[in-house]
């Protein structure tokens, strides 16, 4: 979906502004959601009494939202679209309804840890390497230290909330061993060959 708008500089000045879209509802939800969520923006910059049109591309991934035990999901519904500088600073507003389907996302080594742990394919399979390697007989630590920091790494809200963004080949590198890529690589490629290939780019 392209959201557009004609965005005005009425000052005498040259300047900037970052036109946001919010999305928001459908109120019937079914998921826990803020009401108001960050769809996408553009910055622009403009000289004293200059205008222009913004476009900025909402993709299907803007409109969906994890449900535990079916995946990622797109809600049917009404859900309003929001124009402005600002969540504060609303300026436009229309609705858009949307047709609800399942949407698969193709999460490689450049999605985030977050993105892992909200599979629940990737995130078992994570579990799994994360405690062979805390197996002495594979080659992990072992021992209550070792423990501890996997379990952190994949449960703790502390951990999870400074690190859940990181890409997981980022999470690699500071893991101590924990993660392996090849591992990672496998679970990838084992993920996608069981749906088929049939995801939706990030």
């Amino acid at each position: 979906m392209l959201v557009s708008c004609r965005i005005t500089n009425s000052g005498s000045r040259a300047g900037a502004e970052v036109v946001q879209v919010y999305l928001g509802g459908p109120s019937a939800s079914v998921l826990q959601r803020p009401p108001r969520e960050l769809g996408g923006f553009a910055k622009v910059h403009l000289a004293p009494g200059e205008s222009t049109r913004v476009s900025v591309r909402l993709d299907q991934r803007r409109f969906a939202a994890w449900r535990p035990g079916h995946g990622w999901w797109v809600e049917a519904g009404e859900r309003t679209v929001e124009v402005g500088s600002s969540s504060r600073d609303i300026r436009l507003a229309g609705t858009v309804t949307v047709d609800a389907s399942p949407l698969e996302l193709d999460l490689d080594l450049g999605s985030s840890l977050q993105e892992w742990l909200d599979d629940p394919e990737l995130a078992a399979g994570l579990a799994d390497l994360v405690a062979a390697a805390q197996t002495p007989d594979r080659g992990g630590g072992g021992g209550d230290a070792g423990e501890g920091a996997g379990s952190a790494l994949l449960s703790d809200p502390g951990t999870i909330a400074l690190v859940g963004n990181f890409p997981m080949d980022r999470m690699v590198a500071i893991s101590g061993g924990l993660l392996d890529r090849a591992a990672l690589e496998r679970l990838v490629a084992q993920r996608r060959e069981r749906h088929g290939g049939s995801t939706t780019p990030r």
